[in-house]
């Protein structure tokens, strides 16, 4: 979902795209709007589960989005997830995360996310960085 065009995209990632996401008006409630469009979403999804994962560096965005799903999908509830959170460290809350998602009812591979924790002694992606604060 691209708050750059408000609708789906799945390619043309290249300068021009990046220019005018940093440089036009975001449109996030136009994004929102057209998942909660999206006939294979609402189709196949239980009336009280949508969940929204927030990646970004802390869950700004949860009230604007439960504000647009109340005023243009009548659900009755919209769990937000952050992946971060200030204050804490990355691995932590994406661990949180995973097990939000996972009680949220969705399919989580904990194979695939136990050997990636199992790891996180002896690989690095990146330098060591404090919690965003």
């Amino acid at each position: 979902m691209s708050t750059v065009t408000g609708a789906e995209k799945l390619s043309d990632f290249g300068a021009d795209y990046w220019v005018a996401n940093l440089t036009s008006t975001v449109k996030y409630r136009q994004a929102v709007q057209y998942v909660l469009r999206t006939e294979t979403l609402v189709t196949t999804m239980p009336a009280t589960s949508l969940v929204f994962v927030e990646i970004g560096p802390h869950k700004v965005l949860t009230p604007l989005t439960r504000e647009i799903v109340r005023t243009n999908y009548p659900r009755s509830d919209c769990q937000c997830v952050p992946t971060l959170l200030r204050e804490s460290g990355a691995i932590r809350t994406v661990l949180e995360t995973v097990g939000k998602l996972f009680e949220a009812g969705l399919q989580i591979d904990l194979n695939r996310v136990f050997s990636l924790t199992a790891n996180e002694g002896s690989t690095k992606c990146i330098p060591e960085l404090p919690p965003y604060a």
